[in-house]
């Protein structure tokens, strides 16, 4: 919700706590509470309530019950009043009250909300539009094949394929790629660390290795604000990651990574291309994580392997446009129709994904997720295809022109890719047979670089 409360928002108040000053946004996230909660209130009274927000979740995280961690549940809510989430504060004031009934910051917090709210809104189940029989938009379930029914037609619409690794089964997985597995033989790999979830669009990662952040999360289990690990990959750790898997199915190695070896030749240069687009990663989260609503910047279409644990998909065409506001703003898993009406409207699709499943959706496609397990562990790539091609080739363009949205402009890699667009243009030709097309790809691309410009 985008809108302010001026009138509330001047009652509400924090507790009182240590300020630390000087601190730069997101430094590395130590396993005291405190700490982080005087880190919260630094950027709480500098102004900066969204960088707050995720301190307060760890500090919340960290505390184990009791009078601290009722204050600390009270301060979040603050910042989520101000933030106008304010069916979260109401439930972080409710919580804190009931840890430690005679907080009064939190007691007063609870009384201007419940005031301004009225009771029927109040007493709302901020969970119910989700029940089954509940919802109110439409919501039908991802289609599932067998590999063998899989073909280019179903490129056109969200698809669980349920057997795209046959020899994988669930104890195959969990052995060759659980987290000690993982830790064992990538522990200094770079990460994008969220101790405080990744369920709200500006939530911003600290960097970290992957060792350090699987520690962080086995020293700090808790039911609140579930972290997410994403570990954007590099060539040599992807080499390594899907060796395991045997043969890629053909509708994503025709699309993910078969076309760089015609344009990206240089080791260096396609790793800073894999690795500045997030093109390949792999997903570690705990039980009730996930990403926020929203559309992949690039319009790349993409697929995701389950290997360890569930995960909950929620997906709207670009035709619900209309009805999905902004990045973020829709809790598509638990909608808040008052807030956002027009999402009754949208009509989506839904599913849940287990273990050797792999989810296949299209370019420009609204989708959230939450994972249902802890660890939950994913593997996801990146595909160009017939229908998208042009339209990458577009942000990639806007990237390399300085738009900063996902990379900044390298020229080295930028000049590169103008031979990835010819590479595209004929093998991905619509009036081609198959996904792949384009049997003289090479010698156009050699063509268009004699010229030094793209076909």
């Amino acid at each position: 919700m985008r809108s302010a409360y001026p009138r509330l928002v001047a009652c509400v108040a924090y507790t009182a706590g240590l300020l630390v000053a000087g601190q730069s946004a997101l430094p590395d996230w130590p396993n005291d509470p405190e700490v982080l909660h005087g880190r919260a209130l630094s950027y709480a009274h500098a102004g900066d309530t969204q960088t707050a927000l995720t301190y307060f979740r760890a500090a919340c995280r960290l505390a184990t019950g009791g009078p601290l961690e009722a204050s600390f549940l009270s301060d979040l809510g603050v910042s989520e009043m101000r933030l106008g989430r304010l069916f979260d504060a109401r439930d972080h004031f409710v919580r804190a009250l009931e840890l430690d009934p005679s907080l009064d910051t939190a007691q007063m917090n609870s009384r201007d909300l419940r005031a301004y709210l009225g009771e029927e809104r109040w007493a709302r189940d901020a969970d119910a539009a989700a029940r089954p029989g509940q919802r109110r938009h439409r919501a039908t379930p991802i289609r599932r094949v067998p590999l063998a029914e899989m073909s280019t037609r179903d490129l056109d619409a969200p698809v669980i394929v349920v057997d795209a690794f046959p020899l994988l089964n669930s104890s195959t997985l969990a052995q060759r790629f659980g987290p000690e597995r993982l830790r064992r033989n990538f522990p200094r790999a770079a990460v994008d660390f969220y101790p405080q979830g990744l369920d709200l669009e500006w939530m911003r990662p600290t960097f970290t290795n992957l060792g350090s952040a699987l520690d962080w999360q086995n020293a700090t289990t808790s039911a609140n604000f579930p972290s997410y690990i994403q570990l954007n990959l590099d060539p040599p750790t992807w080499a390594a990651l899907v060796k395991p898997l045997g043969e890629l199915p053909a509708f994503i190695r025709d699309g993910d990574d078969s076309w760089m070896a015609e344009c990206l030749h240089d080791p260096a240069v396609r790793s800073r291309f894999l690795k500045g687009t997030h093109w390949h990663m792999l997903l570690i989260g705990e039980e009730g994580s996930g990403m926020f609503s929203h559309k992949d910047t690039l319009k790349t279409a993409s697929w995701q392997l389950q290997i360890i644990g569930q995960k909950r998909w929620h997906l709207c065409s670009p035709t619900q446009d209309p009805f999905l506001y902004h990045a973020g703003d829709v809790d598509m898993l638990a909608p808040d129709y008052e807030s956002f009406p027009k999402f009754e409207s949208a009509q989506c699709e839904g599913g849940v994904l287990s273990p050797g499943e792999v989810l296949y959706y299209p370019e420009s496609y609204w989708h959230q997720t939450r994972t249902l397990d802890s660890p939950t562990i994913s593997l996801t790539g990146t595909l160009v295809t017939r229908s998208n091609h042009r339209g990458v080739r577009a942000e990639l363009e806007a990237e390399c022109g300085g738009a900063g949205r996902v990379m900044a402009p390298d020229p080295g890699l930028c000049a590169a890719l103008k031979l990835c667009y010819s590479s595209w243009e004929v093998r991905l030709a619509e009036d081609q047979p198959g996904p792949s097309g384009g049997e003289c790809a090479s010698e156009v691309i050699a063509a268009a670089a004699a010229k030094g410009e793209p076909k």
